[in-house]
């Protein structure tokens, strides 16, 4: 026999949920459909919450999603933007909150363990709404007055 296991106390985790998706991931989904405008919200989260927000909801859509790598066709340049700066420790929070606000993507989540972010996003446009997992901080867009 050749090879690696590759089942280990390194690989393996004990699953936190029925859906067996990290729990994060639910949470944040949750908050978000709990608030739902219409029947779908494009959202920014870190990179390791990519895949599991979408298999948990198909009402959250994701501004770059799987397909940022270009794997089934190629993504915009603001897209590719914000991909770039979710992956710094320290990221660009007006491009990112600027991108977003132009792509009407309401929630951005930062992963509070990795991104260095202040904690106050309103001077960007987006206020705190929520926290999930224990790293996650879910903003929103803050709704634009209307004058009377």
């Amino acid at each position: 026999m050749t090879g690696e296991l590759i089942f280990s106390r390194e690989t393996y985790r004990e699953k936190e949920n029925a859906y067996e998706l990290p729990q994060a991931a639910i949470e944040i989904s949750d908050v978000v459909m709990a608030r739902l405008q219409d029947w779908k919200e494009t959202i920014i989260v870190p990179h390791e919450l990519i895949c599991d927000i979408r298999q948990y909801s198909c009402s959250i859509g994701l501004l770059y999603g799987r397909n940022v790598g270009g794997f089934i066709s190629d993504i915009e340049e603001d897209e590719t933007r914000v991909y770039e700066e979710m992956g710094k420790e320290k990221p660009d929070v007006a491009l990112i909150t600027d991108i977003a606000k132009a792509r009407n993507c309401r929630y951005i989540v930062f992963n509070t363990s990795f991104h260095q972010i202040p904690e106050d996003l309103s001077e960007y446009g987006y206020e705190r709404v929520a926290e999930a997992g224990g790293n996650y901080v879910i903003y929103c867009k803050i709704p634009e007055e209307t004058g009377s």
